[in-house]
């Protein structure tokens, strides 16, 4: 979609008169560096810890906050920070120096500053989806960490499942069933997959992290009207919305493009759809981001 987003305006221009130069992304992500953490890649758990805060303050486990927004713009500086700045050092880092970061991680994520020095100051979602409630005895889900389930296995480090995945998958298999072959009337053997295992290709990202970083960039320069609308959950620990924000932060655009790149942040995880005042507030969201681009008639 972002290769060829610079196309979009000419189609609608010649069918339709009018420019739509947009481009809405729904928990993208842009660069896998972002997400994939490596002895050399510490950029995950920097970018990945306001998403840690902003979960542990809607399971009511941060004390000292006014709001949300509050934690999160603290967690952000810290991560950006003295986090980082610790976790690029590695073990050069002193033991006091540790001991202070472990703290500072502990206030931002609520888990004990011991169980952060074990993990040697690296937090993964995996391992705060099991530690969170851990007293209890829930995990949280990876897409939307709001939602909990049971913990029936407590000996390991990583939930046994995402239960934010499993609520969803029995009803919008039933949905999608009964619109294709009652609505539709369209019969087919073939199983539908909540979440297909697609054959992905890497061959332009050999020896490197996949990334869209430049094919944005160069659709925005390519079109200079095309504007973006990122849409991010707080509590999506699946693509946490630092990782587009770093993203965006990045893109190599002139400084006259930025204002064509709005941020909206939802409550919810990764599909803010399934929360109804989020659903509300993406709707209203992605009406105005239409109605702007569609209401710029061709001179």
């Amino acid at each position: 979609g972002v290769i060829r987003a610079a196309g979009v305006s000419n189609f609608l221009q010649e069918k339709h008169g009018m420019y739509f130069e947009g481009l809405a992304l729904l928990s993208g992500l842009l660069n896998f560096q972002t997400l994939s953490p490596g002895t050399a890649n510490e950029l995950p758990y920097v970018l990945g810890l306001p998403s840690l805060t902003a979960t542990a303050f809607y399971h009511h486990k941060l004390a000292g906050f006014a709001n949300v927004e509050e934690a999160l713009a603290q967690a952000r500086d810290f991560a950006q920070g003295d986090y980082a700045r610790a976790l690029l050092k590695g073990d050069a880092l002193d033991e006091a120096g540790k001991r202070a970061v472990a703290d500072k991680i502990a206030r931002f994520t609520s888990l004990p500053a011991a169980q952060v020095l074990e993990q040697e100051l690296r937090i993964s979602p995996t391992y705060f989806r099991e530690k969170l409630l851990f007293k209890e005895h829930k995990i949280l889900g990876r897409f939307d960490a709001r939602v909990t389930s049971e913990d029936a296995d407590q000996s390991q480090n990583q939930p046994e499942f995402d239960p934010s995945f499993t609520n969803i998958v029995g009803p919008f298999s039933a949905a999608v069933n009964a619109y294709i072959r009652g609505d539709l009337g369209y019969e087919s053997d073939h199983p539908y997959n909540v979440l297909a295992q697609l054959p992905w290709r890497y061959n332009q990202a050999t020896n490197r992290y996949l990334s869209m970083e430049g094919d944005l960039g160069e659709a925005m320069k390519t079109n200079p009207k095309m504007r973006v609308l990122v849409l991010v959950g707080r509590c999506d620990l699946a693509v946490p919305q630092d990782a587009m924000r770093y993203s965006v932060a990045h893109l190599p655009i002139p400084a006259s493009l930025r204002k064509n790149i709005a941020f909206r942040e939802f409550e919810s995880g990764h599909m803010m759809y399934l929360l109804q005042s989020d659903a509300e507030k993406l709707r209203k969201d992605l009406l105005e981001f239409v109605h702007v681009d569609a209401a710029r008639k061709i001179q």
